[in-house]
Order: C-alpha cells, then structure tokens, then sequence
C-alpha cells in the first residue's frame, strides 16, 4: 500500500517536472515570435517613411533598422529599390519595396 503511494508520488512528480518544462518552453517561445512581430512592424514602419518620402528613425533601444540599396530588374523612373532589416532581439525581419529615389536617409546603418 505505501509502495503505491510512493509510485504514484513518482509519477505525479514526473508529470509535473513535464508539465513545468513545456511551459517554460512555451513562454520562450512567445517571447520569440512577440520580437519577430516588433521587428516586422519596425521594418513595415521604416519602409512607409521611405515610401513616404521620410528619412528612417534609428528605432528604439534594442532595436536595429538597416536600409540598403536592392538590385531590381525593373525600376520605375525617379524610384529606387531599398532593403529594409529590422532586428529585435536577435530575430530579424526583412522587406523590399520601392521607394522614391531622392528619399532622404540612403544607406542608413
């Protein structure tokens, strides 16, 4: 009788240990696409203000935006294709899009 007590003392231990891990797991993991989501709509906001006709903001702390030239086949007159990264937490988001060729903030770091 004390032997299945303990056993089953064992496996509620063994359970919860499981269950404790997963969700550790769980929250890195929604920390992790919570910064790709930060970083998709601070590269979506820089390319607008290229768009815009606006130079970039550097971001806030902990993030990077990097804007570059991007070869193209196509090019429209007076437009230029950029490269738009943004890092946040070390996960990273990158767009391309054309922007007007004399927006200010070319080759931005």
């Amino acid at each position: 009788m004390i032997l299945d007590a303990m056993i089953g003392l064992a496996i509620l231990g063994t359970i919860m240990l499981a269950v404790t891990i997963g969700m550790g797991h769980e929250r890195r993991a929604a920390d992790q696409l919570a910064q790709t989501r930060r970083a998709v709509r601070a590269a979506e906001g820089a390319l607008t203000q290229l768009q815009a006709g606006r130079s970039v903001e550097s971001g806030s702390e902990g993030m990077l935006i990097q804007v570059r030239d991007a070869a193209g086949d196509a090019i429209p007159p007076g437009q230029r294709w950029v490269e738009v990264q943004a890092t946040v937490g070390g996960q990273h988001a990158t767009l391309v899009g054309l922007v007007p060729a004399a927006t200010p903030g070319r080759g931005i770091p």
